[in-house]
């Protein structure tokens, strides 16, 4: 059987996502968690998973940089579907008696319902934990004097006896996270596909990033994406990400990457997938 791995532990918007996706899909599988990107990266390319799950772009708060860095590393894995989900914040106590003293979730949940925290919990010390189960269970062991509550899917509350304080809390009530597949073998063209493609622009050439987009824009490929991370190798050097419409493998596209490659100093595409619900 292989096994799926998704940012853990049981509980996390992650392994919802990947059971949403999984229910449309025919395919045997175990589903592990990994406690971080790191791990669950880690598991990938050493083969303990056949596949992951990871969040890559929020609505609110733009790109999950932690994982754009791992894509950008892609070795002998792809990017194979997308898939996005609707968020839903919640805010959850063990005890509903007592007032909240801190506030304990992922950073990019916190950052998602940062107005509503700060009209309605501005003097709550905000604390992150690695995902929004992580923090839920560990404010489930926790017995000290702080009053922690926790932000998180409606799930977690009836995993841990929870008591939902507020729901929807989120300061977009349009939230939604899109999420990566990533697996060993590149998908076939469908007709409705997307792309995402890595390259690195020729050194101290201006213009050289309006070149490489222009080469798109006279084939009418549109862009859905794009982004720079830096090379982490020198201050100023930065890797673009783009994601585009179309499959690698489409005559027009490979004609455009063929013409890319010519202009930029690296060029990688890691990966084409069907265009995924909005």
């Amino acid at each position: 059987m292989n096994l799926f791995g998704f940012l853990g532990p049981k509980g996390t918007f992650s392994e919802i996502a990947l059971k949403t996706y999984l229910k449309n899909e025919d395919v045997d599988v175990e589903c592990m968690g990994y406690a971080s990107i790191d791990k669950l990266f880690l598991a990938l390319d050493s083969k303990r998973c056949s596949a992951i799950i990871v969040p890559v772009e929020n609505s609110v708060e733009g790109s999950v940089t932690t994982v754009v860095d791992h894509l950008i590393k892609l070795n002998d894995t792809f990017i194979t579907a997308e898939f996005v989900l609707k968020i839903e914040h919640n805010l959850m106590v063990k005890d509903e008696s007592k007032s909240i003293t801190d506030i304990i979730s992922h950073y990019q949940p916190i950052a998602q319902c940062r107005h509503y925290l700060e009209s309605n919990y501005p003097d709550v010390d905000l604390n992150n934990a690695e995902s929004t189960a992580k923090a839920a269970d560990f404010v489930s062991d926790y017995n000290g004097d702080k009053v922690y509550g926790v932000i998180g899917h409606e799930s977690l509350a009836k995993r841990y006896g929870f008591n939902i304080m507020d729901r929807n809390i989120n300061d977009s009530k349009e939230n939604v996270t899109r999420f990566f597949i990533i697996s060993r073998k590149p998908t076939e063209p469908t007709g409705n596909d997307k792309s995402t493609i890595v390259f690195s622009t020729m050194k101290d050439q201006s213009g050289s990033l309006a070149n490489v987009l222009n080469e798109f824009q006279s084939k009418s490929i549109n862009l859905t994406h794009i982004s720079s991370r830096p090379t982490k190798t020198s201050l100023g050097e930065y890797l673009f990400y783009i994601d585009c419409e179309g499959h690698f493998q489409d005559e027009i596209l490979s004609e455009v990457l063929k013409l890319v490659e010519k202009k930029t100093s690296y060029i990688k595409c890691l990966g084409s997938y069907k265009k995924g619900g909005k």
